[in-house]
């Protein structure tokens, strides 16, 4: 997960122009649950299809904004499944501990440029996964789940003032780095904040977003293996240009400058946007390029 600039790609007209499908959409669903309240029915009962968010100019948007990644995990989605269009906020339930806490959940966002995000199949569904250290497969997944500070400042009104707090790290408004640290062996940790404390949200997004599952934390580790590979060669790169010029040529020297260049470069990209673990990436090459330089 990295921290992503939503206004980087441009809201789809489709959801924020009021002649289209969005935009009308939301009307009649505020419709259709203003009359079921005012019938005296319970809100529990609300049903309503919702299309507009699955429509191809969004998923289009929400392709280029994460590069063809999972905005939660960062694998890529692109060439290997269909991507899932995942309500930050859940439009239908909102479920927590094994229990119904919402319903129904955040329809009025069901639309919302702002609460849509491309996830993979196995960040966005609850599913059985295997965690590493844990003999038992466990079910996790986002699926309904949306876990706060406080239960009962949930925004369970539209027409209500948003004073919710939530404990998952939100790409588009949060800085990951702040709650999340990788291993190089591919495993993510929640943060410490201090000496015997570690970020809240970061365990929680960890296994609300079950970003320890076991074929991700060995995805993520074979690119650290090929970071490290790429750091074990500029660090003996450098070391031979540590050499006083007396015992390397002027043309061996330049072509060792060569040859560190390409490598620093190719480091590099492994920690660009369109990446996988990217983020993961960043942390351990920013930590290898201050002891290199200290």
């Amino acid at each position: 997960m990295r921290s992503v600039r939503r206004d980087s790609v441009p809201a789809p007209r489709v959801l924020t122009d009021s002649k289209l499908s969005g935009h009308r959409e939301r009307q009649r669903a505020e419709v259709k649950y203003d009359h079921l309240i005012a019938s005296g029915q319970p809100a529990s009962g609300f049903a309503f299809e919702f299309k507009a968010y699955k429509l191809a100019e969004v998923k289009e948007a929400l392709y280029q904004l994460f590069h063809g990644k999972c905005a939660y995990c960062e694998s890529r989605y692109a060439g290997t499944q269909p991507m899932d269009v995942e309500h930050w906020r859940p439009k239908g339930l909102v479920h927590e501990k094994g229990q119904p806490v919402m319903k129904p959940g955040y329809y009025w966002l069901a639309a919302d440029w702002d609460n849509l995000y491309p996830a993979c199949i196995d960040c966005n569904r609850a599913r059985e996964q295997r965690i590493p250290g844990q003999p038992q497969p466990v079910l996790l997944g986002k699926a309904n789940r949306f876990p706060l500070e406080d239960e009962t400042k949930r925004w369970k009104d539209r027409l209500s003032q948003n004073n919710e707090s939530s404990l998952l790290i939100d790409p588009c408004h949060d800085d990951p780095q702040e709650h999340l640290e990788f291993t190089t062996d591919g495993v993510v940790l929640p943060k410490k904040q201090s000496a015997v404390e570690a970020s809240h949200k970061g365990a929680e997004s960890i296994e609300v977003y079950a970003l320890n599952r076991s074929e991700l934390v060995w995805d993520r580790c074979e690119v650290a293996r090929q970071i490290q590979q790429r750091m074990t060669a500029i660090r003996k790169l450098a070391t031979l240009l540590d050499r006083s010029c007396a015992e390397i040529m002027d043309s061996t020297r330049l072509t060792l400058e060569d040859l560190l260049s390409h490598e620093m470069a190719a480091l590099r990209r492994f920690q660009e946007p369109s990446q996988p673990f990217s983020m993961m990436a960043a942390q351990l090459i920013d930590e290898f390029i201050r002891d290199l330089t200290t």
